[in-house]
C-alpha cells in the first residue's frame, strides 16, 4: 500500500515537474446506468443519488443524456431536482451524466457535459474526467484535418474519436494526459 502511494505520488511529481496540468485537473464526476430495465423511479433515484455523490468532484454543472441531452451550469443537487432531467432519463435504457469542475473553458451550460457531437454522420455522446495538453490537441488536430477546435478538451476526445470513425486505439493513444471516458453511441444502443 506505501509502495503504491510512492510510485502514484512520484508519477504524479514527475508529471507536474515536465508538463503544466490544470488546477483541479483530478475533479469531476462521471455517472451512468445501463441495463435491460428502463429507468424507472427506483433506478431515478439511484442516478440522482450517482449525481448528488458526485457533486464533490464538480460543482460547475451538470448534465445528462438519456432520452435527450439536458445539461446546466448548477449544482448536481438543484439540477436533479428539475423537471427536464426527469424528462432526459426517465425510460431510457442508457444514461450517462456528469458533474464538472471547470478546468478549461468557461462556466457556462454549452461547455457542460455530456457533449453531443457528430461528424460525417458519426454521432457520439459522452462526459470526460480528466485533462488533455493543449499542444496535444493542437497536434492531433492538425494531423486529423480538424479545423475547430472545441473550447473544452473533454469536447476534443469526442470529436477526434468520431472523426476517426471510432477507431478507438488509434485516436486514445495520441491524446496525452490523464482521462476517464463514460459514452453512449445513439445508434449502437446495446439492448437493441
Amino acid at each position: 500500500m506505501l509502495i503504491t502511494l510512492i510510485l502514484t505520488l512520484w508519477l504524479l511529481s514527475s508529471l507536474l515537474s515536465r508538463k503544466k496540468i490544470p488546477v483541479g485537473s483530478f475533479n469531476c464526476g462521471l455517472a451512468g446506468y445501463s441495463g435491460s430495465n428502463p429507468i424507472d423511479e427506483f433506478r431515478l433515484l439511484k442516478l440522482s443519488w450517482l449525481l448528488h455523490s458526485n457533486e464533490v468532484r464538480g460543482d460547475d454543472s451538470t448534465g445528462v443524456y438519456g432520452n435527450h441531452l439536458y445539461k446546466n451550469n448548477i449544482k448536481a443537487t438543484y439540477f436533479v431536482q428539475r423537471p427536464e432531467y426527469r424528462d432526459a432519463v426517465m425510460g431510457a435504457n442508457m444514461a450517462t451524466g456528469h458533474t464538472r469542475k471547470a478546468t478549461v473553458g468557461a462556466k457556462t451550460a454549452e461547455n457542460a457535459h455530456p457533449f453531443l457531437v457528430n461528424v460525417d454522420g458519426n454521432t457520439v455522446v459522452g462526459t470526460h474526467n480528466g485533462w488533455i495538453f493543449e499542444e496535444v490537441i493542437k497536434r492531433v488536430a492538425e494531423k486529423m484535418e480538424i479545423t475547430e477546435i472545441p473550447e473544452v478538451d473533454s469536447e476534443f476526445v469526442y470529436t477526434a474519436l468520431a472523426k476517426s470513425g471510432f477507431d478507438y486505439d488509434g485516436t486514445l493513444s495520441q491524446l496525452e494526459g490523464a482521462m476517464a471516458l463514460a459514452f453512449i453511441r445513439p445508434r449502437y444502443r446495446d439492448w437493441e
